[in-house]
Order: structure tokens, then C-alpha cells, then sequence
């Protein structure tokens, strides 16, 4: 059985300020959608949120390509491993 990973799946967890004052929401990615070969849709969740701010809804959009910095997925982040002296702090 195949998977195509097409979405990503993310919540509004809240809103925040911005530097120019501008109130915008703040957004978690809780997990991924997928296609199977069959072409039905199955979700995998790797986070919920929690606290009253979540309305219990979760929306698709499409999948990014993470810069790097805060927001990476658990399938893009950089491999687990023994750390050594050489590694860089990502932050």
C-alpha cells in the first residue's frame, strides 16, 4: 500500500501581535494528509493542541517546504542521532 503525502494538516491555536501592531493567528501543524493508491484520504496526527484558545478544527492547506528555523515536521527535521561537539545549535 502506497502513500502520497499531499497536506499538510494545521490548527489556529491563537492570535499574537505583530511588530507593525497587526493582530495575526498563530498556527500549529499537527500532522499530514495522505493519498493512498486507492485514492481515498487518510490523516496521520502527531500533535493535538490544548488550551481554550483551539475551537476544534483543523484545516488542510498545501504542504511547505520548511526554510528551516522553528516549524519544521517530525518528517523534516534533521535525523535523531548522538550529538557531537562539531554540531551546529539550530537556533
Amino acid at each position: 500500500m502506497g502513500l502520497k503525502y499531499i497536506k499538510d494538516v494545521v490548527a489556529t491555536t491563537g492570535k499574537y501581535i505583530n511588530a507593525q501592531g497587526e493582530s495575526k493567528n498563530s498556527y500549529q501543524t499537527c500532522g499530514k494528509m495522505f493519498e493512498r493508491d486507492d485514492q481515498s484520504i487518510c490523516i496521520k496526527l502527531d500533535a493535538i493542541p490544548l488550551g481554550n484558545e483551539w475551537d476544534g478544527w483543523m484545516n488542510m492547506y498545501e504542504k511547505k517546504e520548511w526554510a528551516g528555523g522553528g516549524g519544521a515536521t517530525q518528517a523534516q527535521a534533521a535525523p535523531a542521532g548522538p550529538a557531537s561537539e562539531k554540531d551546529d545549535i539550530p537556533f
